[in-house]
């Protein structure tokens, strides 16, 4: 009897001691605490900042309300925020501690002069603000002997064109450990395809010439265009299967009693992969230069904006992708096979920084950049699931900054490492010039080219290393043993975690 009660006051004294114990020693716990209840707390100010920028839809880089309300609210919350960044409309909203590591979380705000927020960019925009408030949190609630880390919102105007490769060019993602973004979506797909791109405008030149009285002396461009048009629909059926080329006339002459001067096609022409996106760049060309030559005119090709392929950091994806799942969130089936997709210049990032951009569901079955999907986004029903991408983008931007994070930025990097083919791929497109939709030649410390010229340097793909599927489990141990304890909650780091010279976590402490 005495046994019994000996053995039942040891056990309670022991659990005590257990609770203490994850008490004293469990403060990220806490923080991914705090940070969800941030999140919580301002749901209705999160909710009004969406409603508002889906009630005023402005297009790629002219999104001049959507950034004064945006910088606004992170300004008044406690960041410190750089308004008009790089480009007018765009933003860097920081908050954070030198010595430690940045994670960027990448908002887009711009819409569809048609079909307003078909794309829900508004939605992209409040999840960025809702992780950035609940990571401050979380900083906030760090011992301040150990508050390292910064969370960046980066406000990136012209979501549709390329407006991020403007971020790119300038070095904004030099010290950046990893880039984080969601766009709502008919369903939640993990490492959504998204393709190569490439925007090309065909200006043909010809002659003007009175179509009723001498329409010999002319030389018709219009003719041209649509022998172009034409000669492009004709070689789709030698294109690779997973290529796709789509066009539109934008210039078609002034007046039907004129033979046309001018004419204009305008090309998006995708590929899963920039290799891929070459060839059936050169044979939209040749379409475009033997159509001029039969109608007796000529050519001018420009090259605008360029996405490259999305590449998903694997491990980050990961990481992730747990703190969906520990949120209810299901992803659908792995759609690694599928070669077609939409393209974005995430991708872009992608190739400059371990990246994600996943998507979420939002309640309904309509496809984006449709009027349906517009509804859609700015329904009281897209709430819950914006809300939720924004725990889970705060949560796996807590794993990376605390000081435990080192383990799992390493695989992170790792892979990042492997994956990323040499970086010339990047400009092995060729551009004449950059157009208002935002591309511009890569930077030199991005890729190589020559300075001074725009035609860039041409360099071998040497493909990428598959992920292995060992990296992938050793993060699992991390995140169970490094990032988190038995219990779900975060457990401080143990041993020094100084960064080593040369690294990417010394780079940006430098930075």
């Amino acid at each position: 009897m005495r046994s019994s009660r000996s053995n039942s006051q040891l056990r309670l004294k022991r659990a005590g001691s257990i609770q203490r114990m994850k008490q004293m020693v469990s403060p990220f716990g806490s923080m991914r605490d705090q940070a969800k209840a941030r999140i919580d707390y301002h749901a209705a100010e999160l909710n009004a900042l969406s409603h508002d920028l889906w009630s005023c839809p402005e297009t790629a880089f002219d999104e001049v309300h959507a950034h004064d309300l945006l910088t606004s609210f992170l300004e008044s919350n406690g960041f410190e925020v750089e308004r008009n960044f790089i480009l007018p409309t765009g933003f860097r909203a920081t908050y954070g501690f030198d010595g430690g590591r940045a994670v960027a979380i990448l908002a887009e705000y711009d819409a569809d002069a048609q079909t307003g927020h078909s794309s829900g960019r508004n939605l992209i925009a409040e999840c960025a603000v809702g992780v950035g408030l609940a990571v401050k949190a979380a900083l906030e609630s760090m011992d301040p002997k150990v508050q390292k880390g910064k969370i960046i919102i980066l406000g990136c105007p012209g979501g549709g064109g390329a407006g991020k490769q403007q971020f790119i060019n300038a070095g904004i993602f030099f010290g950046v450990s990893a880039a984080l973004m969601v766009s709502p979506h008919c369903r939640n797909i993990l490492k959504p395809i998204q393709q190569a791109l490439e925007k090309v405008h065909y200006k043909f030149h010809g002659k003007k010439a009175d179509a009723g009285m001498a329409p010999w002396r002319g030389k018709n461009a219009l003719d041209a265009a649509v022998q172009c048009y034409s000669n492009i629909g004709a070689m789709r059926q030698h294109f690779d299967p997973h290529v796709r080329a789509h066009g539109i006339f934008t210039n078609g002459g002034t007046q039907a009693n004129l033979v046309p001067e001018e004419a204009e096609l305008f090309f998006y022409i995708r590929a899963p992969s920039t290799v891929e996106l070459l060839p059936a760049v050169k044979q939209c060309e040749d379409c475009a230069i033997g159509a001029a030559s039969a109608m007796q005119c000529t050519v001018d090709t420009e090259y605008g904006s360029y996405y490259s392929e999305l590449r998903t950091n694997d491990h980050l994806a990961m990481i992730y992708k747990k703190h969906c799942n520990d949120l209810g969130v299901k992803f659908c089936k792995d759609l690694s096979d599928r070669k077609v997709g939409l393209s974005t210049d995430m991708g872009n990032v992608s190739f400059v920084t371990p990246s994600v951009h996943a998507f979420f569901e939002i309640n309904t079955n309509a496809e984006p950049l449709t009027k349906e999907f517009a509804i859609a986004a700015g329904a009281p029903d897209a709430q819950k699931a914006t809300l939720q991408q924004a725990k889970a983008l705060a949560m796996t931007t807590i794993d990376l900054l605390q000081p435990g994070g080192s383990k799992l930025m390493d695989h992170i990097n790792k892979e990042f490492q492997r994956l990323t083919p040499p970086s010339e791929v990047i400009c092995q497109i060729p551009m004449n010039k950059p157009d208002t939709s935002g591309t511009v030649t890569p930077p030199a410390e991005v890729v190589g080219y020559s300075n001074g010229s725009a035609t860039p340097v041409r360099g071998t793909h040497h493909g990428a290393q598959p992920v292995v599927e060992n990296d992938l489990e050793e993060v699992s141990r991390a995140l169970d043993t490094n990032g988190e304890g038995p219990t779900g909650e975060l457990t401080p780091p143990t041993g020094d975690a100084t960064p080593k010279a040369g690294s990417r976590e010394n780079m940006i402490a430098a930075s």
